[in-house]
This record gives C-alpha cells, sequence and structure tokens, in this order.
C-alpha cells in the first residue's frame, strides 16, 4: 500500500511540473520525430477543382499524425478552379486570396506551400514536407488571444509573442479562418457535391495582404493588437484567427484560435 502511494505522488508531481511548460515550447515525440515547430499549410485550392478534395484528406490525415494544433492548415480558395458564387450558391473566393495566388504563380490546384521553404508542392509530397519543417526548432513563441462581442461582431485580437532561441526579423500576419461551410464542391468523380463541408477556408487578412514588419530578440516579448468585424454570412463559432511570423528563411512559428 506504501509503495501505491508513493507511485501515486510521483506520477500527481510530474504531472504537475509538466503542466508549468508553456504549450509553445514543448517538444512531443510523434513517429520518432520531435516537434519543435508548428506548421502552417497554405493550400490552394478551389470549389472546380476536382482532386481537391484528396488534398483535405491529406491533410487530414497529417493533422491526424502530428495533432490539428501542430498543423495548421488554411484554404486559399483562387485561381481559375474557384468559384465566386452566385444568388443561390455560396463563393469561397476572396480577392485576398487571388493576389497571393498570383504572388506565388500558382499553377496548378491544388498546390501547398508548407512553411514558405519547401516551394510550391502536389498534395502527394504534403506529407514528406512537413516531417522536414515540424522537426526543425521554433526560435519564438506566438499566442493568441481573442475577445468576441457578439453585439458588433467584433473581435479583439491580441497576437503575443516572445524570443525563445534566436533575434528574428521579418512580418507579422494575421488571417480570419472559417470552419463547417456547407458549399458546392466538385469531386474526383466529376460529380458536384452541393453539401460539401468545407474547412478552414481563408477569410480575410486582418492586418494587411502581407502583414506588419516585424522584429523580436532572444527573451524579449511583444504584444500587437487588431480587431476585425465578422462578414456577413460568417459564423462567429467556426472562425478562427492565425497569425504566423515569416521571412525569406520561411514562417518562424505559427499559430491558431478560435474566436469563441
Amino acid at each position: 500500500m506504501k509503495r501505491l502511494i508513493y507511485i501515486i505522488i510521483g506520477v500527481a508531481t510530474t504531472l504537475a511540473s509538466c503542466s508549468n511548460i508553456d504549450e509553445n515550447e514543448r517538444l512531443l515525440a510523434t513517429d520518432k520525430v520531435e516537434i519543435g515547430k508548428k506548421v502552417l499549410i497554405e493550400d490552394f485550392t478551389g470549389q472546380n477543382c476536382i482532386n481537391c478534395p484528396e488534398a483535405v484528406d491529406e491533410i487530414e490525415n497529417i493533422q491526424k499524425e502530428y495533432g490539428k494544433d501542430n498543423v495548421i492548415a488554411v484554404g486559399i480558395h483562387s485561381g481559375q478552379l474557384s468559384y465566386k458564387g452566385s444568388d443561390k450558391h455560396v463563393g469561397l473566393f476572396t480577392e485576398t486570396g487571388q493576389q497571393y495566388y498570383d504572388h506565388w504563380k500558382i499553377e496548378s490546384q491544388p498546390t501547398g506551400i508548407i512553411n514558405r521553404q519547401s516551394g510550391k508542392l502536389l498534395y502527394t509530397a504534403w506529407a514528406k514536407a512537413v516531417r522536414d519543417a515540424i522537426s526543425q526548432l521554433a526560435p519564438m513563441s506566438i499566442a493568441i488571444e481573442n475577445t468576441y462581442d457578439e453585439a458588433t461582431r467584433t473581435v479583439s485580437i491580441d497576437v503575443k509573442t516572445a524570443g525563445v532561441e534566436d533575434a528574428v526579423a521579418g512580418k507579422l500576419q494575421v488571417w480570419a479562418i472559417e470552419n463547417n461551410i456547407v458549399a458546392m464542391q466538385k469531386m474526383p468523380d466529376g460529380s458536384r457535391k452541393m453539401d460539401y463541408v468545407h474547412n478552414h477556408v481563408f477569410r480575410a487578412a486582418v492586418n494587411g495582404v502581407w502583414g506588419d514588419d516585424f522584429a523580436i530578440g532572444k527573451g524579449e516579448t511583444k504584444t500587437k493588437h487588431y480587431t476585425l468585424t465578422l462578414g456577413e454570412k460568417w459564423v462567429a463559432e467556426n472562425v478562427s484567427i492565425v497569425a504566423f511570423v515569416y521571412n525569406d528563411s520561411g514562417v518562424q512559428q505559427v499559430e491558431c484560435k478560435p474566436i469563441k
């Protein structure tokens, strides 16, 4: 009985000590890969793209492998295979998404950019690129605090950053995405599924197309404040804020948090 008590106390002590580690600084072992940095998948997609549902399946497989909190996907509806919508049907195209499509010179869909490090990739190559990126050590951490006002449909966003390993200079980008949007999608067999559920859909750039200039030193902390009024048709319960810092070396860290 005494031995059992000692074991329980030991386990409780271990759990308590682990809870004091900042979530952004934890290293988690997954299939012998230590997760040192969260990964952003920019999925250039379209409602008229027959192969895009297969890319979504691949994203879900990757997220099952490493966790949705560690692999953050954003579906950017753009290009010739996107759909702007009509009076009867929902379209997910955005002008800002088209600017990203043109900037990266996307030639086919689905095309993914993984942490802005591996170039433009077909979805069959995403798993390896994520595995390579996720094992890198993040030089900084990001935390997001959202406060939503239902009366005005406005979200107040605090993006808190800290220099962990090295000084970082680049851009801080803040996006809004939405899950559970029911809209048409062309399927691999050529049919149109009118009640397809679209997730992690890019909605808006909160702080401009390319974000704000950003720099932070090791051991330094900073907080940036933003506000966003939700679009008329957005469902607040399904909206999340994505924040990431990037430079010429790629995405340095990324975070995602629902507004409610």
